[in-house]
């Protein structure tokens, strides 16, 4: 699937606000009823609830990183879609994979589950 689909480009869009600290326009990304799932890398496993409880989660808790997600493969079926990449930069010890399930509606993401595949995130 190509690098471009729509479906593609809103999970692209939500990890670029993400690495600039754009957090308010992070939570935008999302319905406002998602939910966000992230497994325990720098923190403990994070499961949020709702656009403002994602904001919430990106201020207080996520923060600022020095991390790059770089989206090289993608799968869309219907509305879900999965991507694959690479995650480098200061905060990364390594060569780190990552691969997320993202459920879109409307152009926003309602489900958002992230996962690591290969190394430790330092």
């Amino acid at each position: 699937m190509p690098l471009d689909h729509p479906r593609v480009e809103v999970v692209e869009t939500y990890l670029e606000h993400l690495r600039n600290e754009r957090f308010d326009a992070a939570a935008a990304q999302f319905t406002e009823g998602a939910c966000y799932l992230h497994p325990p890398t720098f923190q403990d496993e994070v499961e949020e609830v709702g656009r403002e409880n994602i904001r919430r989660y990106f201020e207080e808790s996520r923060g600022p990183r020095d991390i790059d997600h770089s989206i090289e493969r993608t799968v869309v079926v219907d509305e879900p879609c999965a991507v694959y990449g690479r995650v480098t930069s200061g905060d990364v010890d390594g060569d780190e994979r990552f691969v997320s399930y993202a459920e879109i509606e409307d152009g926003k993401l309602s489900h958002y589950c992230a996962g690591f595949l290969k190394g430790t995130i330092g």
